[in-house]
């Protein structure tokens, strides 16, 4: 993805999280780190769950040794276009940082352009608050 995608991607989430996130106040918590700007967009290329996994655990690091930023999106604008696959990412994210001890340390929240709740309608008005325009996951 050359340069000005990635910007895209991120200049994307961006108006989502304002759009959506803060403005349909879907997340009390959102605005703050938003406005001062202490969010950390990462978009992740390629379709390589080992590689994405890893960025998790970098993003761990990232939080750990960079006070300044509140929190993490971690964006797959080329992967995890099935429910289904994101949703695998997803329980391996969690695994993988209950095995590194990060258990109430770290959370993960989800988003996918598909989201849907377990035993809901595809259509249901709840689904909407966990849809993003990329699959991503909130750190």
């Amino acid at each position: 993805m050359v340069n000005e995608n990635r910007q895209a991607v991120i200049q994307r989430t961006k108006r989502w999280v304002k759009q959506v996130v803060i403005d349909l106040n879907l997340c009390p918590f959102a605005a703050q780190p938003f406005h001062n700007e202490t969010i950390s967009y990462v978009v992740v290329n390629g379709k390589n769950l080992e590689q994405h996994l890893f960025q998790l655990v970098e993003n761990t690091a990232s939080l750990e040794q960079t006070p300044e930023i509140e929190t993490s999106l971690i964006i797959f604008p080329d992967a995890y276009k099935s429910f289904d696959d994101y949703l695998e990412l997803l329980d391996l994210g969690n695994r993988l940082l209950q095995d590194l001890n990060y258990t109430g340390v770290y959370q993960l929240a989800s988003f996918h352009p598909d989201y849907r709740f377990e035993n809901s309608s595809e259509d249901d008005a709840a689904n909407f608050t966990n849809r993003s325009p990329y699959p991503m996951l909130h750190l």
